[in-house]
């Protein structure tokens, strides 16, 4: 069976980290086969104000926003329908930079 780890502390959460609360239910007969992450590295996702938005000039139904890191411009193409100015947006390190 698998189980979420955030599940889990939601029901007991110990303060352990993975490996000791792996540990912990095998000690109390809870047999842990494996430790699995269930989701990639999100190491160059940056959260952005959005600072303008533009219409995309080769796609109506395209956006381009104007998307401040705090310490760079992006310009990023989305296709999202509820995007306001002010508002924030996740980006990749994929994104083009402007600066």
């Amino acid at each position: 069976m698998k189980i979420s780890e955030s599940w889990l502390k939601e029901w007991a959460d110990s303060g352990l980290g993975t490996e000791e609360l792996a540990e912990q239910l095998t000690m109390a007969g809870f047999e842990v086969d494996g430790v699995e992450s269930c989701a990639a590295s999100f190491d160059k996702v940056v959260v952005g104000r959005i600072t303008g938005i533009n219409s995309h000039p080769d796609a109506d139904n395209l956006s381009v926003c104007d998307v401040s890191t705090g310490d760079k411009s992006l310009a990023v193409v989305t296709g999202a329908k509820n995007i306001v100015e002010g508002g924030c947006c996740c980006a990749s390190g994929f994104c083009s930079s402007q600066n």
